[in-house]
């Protein structure tokens, strides 16, 4: 017989709550469903004798313990020895109590958040009263995850303290060592202003682990010593300006001395930083500049996308063997139309590509449709050597006269200008030389402008106006992808190709066009990097350049870069200061640290917490399991962040349930303390639809 005690006394001058009021008939009549020949008892905390000379009255041994907000401190329960160590599901109907760090609730042993639901009830009391720690769930569809999921992220964190901060890192100390290169995700206040936003989400900072090392302290060598600690140094991966902000203002509070300026030299910078500068942004190049104005002389080498700068890798990691298999002539046979050409010629060989110095397209970029041509050619007039009928379809033939190549990176600008927001019209512009061969006796080069003239509204399309102008030069256009005026001259080519890059930036509002997928990002960089390896591309030290997404938006996932060769995102702002000390702690990724930027210590003590990435093996809508490499101690209260609930606003407390060891994991339970139904949904939505999948596939 199990014996089950509340504890739901009101307290004096309190208004009953409605909700409470009916939770203990309800979770009464649900605990008979499970344990039909339960034992219920009304506690008191106050024993008082039968009579005056008798013993105090011991209190009634019982099994379980459902205490609610309204009753008497849950400290004083503890304080009775008979109830120290029982079981105590604390009903509570404020969020504000569902964190177990809370006082009032700091020793129960689950927290319900009313109103709740009977299996989940059920769930956890019969979690909480096996006798057997390998008890399976019996209430709860519990879904187990036999592949990896690459869309479902699960991080588990834990608390950590920070000791050293500055704009670029911190120092926090740690129960457990860290790899170098850890991905993973710091909560602190630190970068969190509460009367900006309420949002719990704005005190993550997505960090990479720099190194680990013992943390000795005066304890260390005293009969009070506690178990060993770790000193992990951690990056910032990604900050945003509301945060750097934050830091900024609690560091000049709290520093124990005076926050170092960065003082720029009077003197020219007479080292070189050479970048490769993948972005469609017309004015990308200037604003690099003027970042790093009076640090470096910046030698930038330009592609307009990711598709022409995996051309360009893919050329240099071609032998010149190959090269001239591939290509045995340089020769075109186009010829470049010049108007003081003398020759014989056909009548159609003798009209200009263009009727105009400058010709505009606008068109729709779903489906190419030309909504105007300005100025309009005259009746029976042609166009890049096909007749107006050719241009009334579409502007496919546009598109069609470019190589292979230029054909990709037309293709990825155009994209990335139709994929910008009517806030963006003024950002969203970019400018090509791409050599068009529209026919076979035309081949020219053109001074090719793109530009959003209005972006997707429902079901509307974007238009987007491409102007061609015309582009003279001496020598013949060639298709090689090497004649692009967005790549280095020849001469730069030879000087420098033994070197590399120093670093690689890409423009993040490329990745617009993948539609935010984690999975497709993923597989995006995956390629670079295997182009980057196959071209040995190297830095001036011999190490591979670091990879920099920069200009993204606030709403940009940091996460999504996880596993990928990206070592550093920017957000979308303007902050000389902070661009000087990236630079100079990224400008030599070997060291990754900065010996002119050392962390600082301050005098406050801020507690901060950890989250790294872990795999997920099974979920139900009461806990979950994980597989790992670091066991968790038994009954340890930990915070989860996932995908699964993405626009979550305050944290999920898990408690460890069971731990075992397999081989050279761990498999460990965790039971979710206080989830509401928010966080159910997201749980049963997700198990559902992978439930339903699965028997799709069995079935096919």
């Amino acid at each position: 017989m199990v014996k089950v005690g509340f504890l739901f006394e009101k307290r004096e001058a309190e208004a009953v709550d409605p909700i409470l009021q009916t939770a203990q008939s309800e979770l009464r009549r649900w605990t008979l469903e499970l344990l039909p020949d339960a034992e219920f008892h009304i506690l008191k905390l106050d024993f008082k004798p039968p009579k005056p000379d008798a013993p105090p009255e011991p209190p009634p041994k019982v099994d379980l313990i459902l205490w609610n907000e309204a009753g008497p401190p849950l400290a004083k329960l503890r304080s009775i020895p008979e109830y120290k160590d029982t079981p105590v599901i604390a009903i509570v109907s404020d969020p504000h109590l569902a964190d177990p760090t809370h006082p009032a609730v700091q020793t129960s042993s689950d927290i319900l958040l009313l109103p709740t639901e009977r299996l989940i009830y059920l769930q956890k009391l019969e979690l909480l009263l096996a006798k057997d720690e390998a008890v399976t769930q019996s209430f709860l569809f519990e879904l187990k995850l036999e592949t990896e999921d690459p869309k479902l992220r699960f991080d588990i964190g834990k608390r950590v303290q920070i000791t050293h901060l500055s704009e670029t890192s911190c120092t926090v100390i740690s129960p457990v060592p860290m790899l170098r290169g850890l991905e993973g995700t710091l909560a602190s206040n630190v970068f969190w202003n509460e009367r900006e936003s309420p949002s719990w989400k704005d005190r993550l900072v997505e960090v990479r682990v720099q190194d680990s090392m013992p943390y000795l302290d005066s304890t260390m060598a005293s009969s009070e010593a506690t178990d060993m600690k770790y000193e992990v140094r951690l990056r910032y991966f990604a900050l945003r300006q509301s945060q750097l902000r934050n830091l900024r203002v609690w560091l000049a509070k709290n520093l124990k001395a005076k926050w170092p300026d960065i003082e720029r030299s009077p003197n020219k910078a007479k080292q070189s930083f050479r970048v490769a500068l993948i972005s469609p942004r017309a004015d990308a190049e200037t604003t690099m500049r003027s970042s790093l104005e009076n640090l470096t002389n910046i030698d930038i080498v330009r592609h307009q996308g990711l598709q022409g700068f995996l051309l360009d890798l893919k050329e240099k990691s071609v032998s010149p063997q190959a090269k001239t298999e591939n290509h045995p002539t340089l020769a075109v046979s186009g010829i470049p139309y010049h108007p003081d050409f003398i020759g014989p010629r056909q009548p159609e060989e003798m009209i200009p590509p263009l009727h105009h110095a400058s010709v505009r397209f606008t068109i729709k970029s779903d489906d190419l449709f030309i909504e105007k041509i300005d100025p309009p050619p005259k009746a029976g007039a042609r166009l890049m050597g096909h007749s107006l009928a050719v241009w009334e379809k579409d502007a496919s033939p546009l598109i069609q006269a470019l190589g292979p190549s230029e054909r990709t990176i037309f293709q990825e600008t155009l994209d990335w200008i139709a994929s910008g927001t009517r806030a963006e019209l003024a950002d969203r512009k970019s400018s090509l030389h791409l050599t068009f061969q529209p026919v076979p006796w035309i081949c020219q080069k053109f001074d090719t402008r793109l530009r959003l003239v209005s972006p997707r509204e429902g079901q509307s399309s974007p238009v987007v106006e491409i102007e061609l102008t015309h582009e003279p030069t001496s020598e013949p256009a060639s298709h090689s992808a090497q004649d692009k005026t967005t790549r280095p001259t020849s001469s730069d080519t030879e000087n420098t190709s033994h070197t590399g890059f120093e670093a690689i930036m890409i423009d993040a509002s490329l990745l617009k066009t993948l539609s935010g997928e984690p999975g497709l990002i993923r597989e995006r960089f995956q390629s670079i990097e295997a182009a980057m390896e196959k071209a040995s591309l190297k830095n001036a030290f011999g190490n591979p350049p670091p990879v920099v997404l920069f200009s993204a938006d606030d709403d940009f996932d940091a996460t999504s870069l996880r596993g990928t060769v990206v070592r550093q995102l920017i957000y979308r702002f303007e902050d000389r200061r902070y661009f000087a000390e990236l630079f100079i702690s990224l400008s030599r990724p070997e060291l990754w640290t900065s010996p002119g930027l050392a962390v600082a210590e301050f005098a406050a003590d801020l507690d901060a917490a950890i989250f790294r990435p872990t795999k997920l093996e099974a979920i139900s809508e009461a806990g979950f399991r994980i597989v790992d490499r670091i066991p968790f101690k038994s009954a340890a209260t930990l915070r989860v962040l996932s995908s699964l609930w993405p626009h979550r606003e305050q944290p999920i407390w898990a408690r460890v349930r069971r731990v075992q060891a397999n081989e050279s994991l761990y498999a460990e339970d965790f039971v979710f303390l206080a989830v509401d139904d928010e966080i159910q949904r997201a749980i049963r939505n997700y198990g559902l639809q992978e439930h339903v999948n699965r028997k799709k596939s069995q079935m096919s």
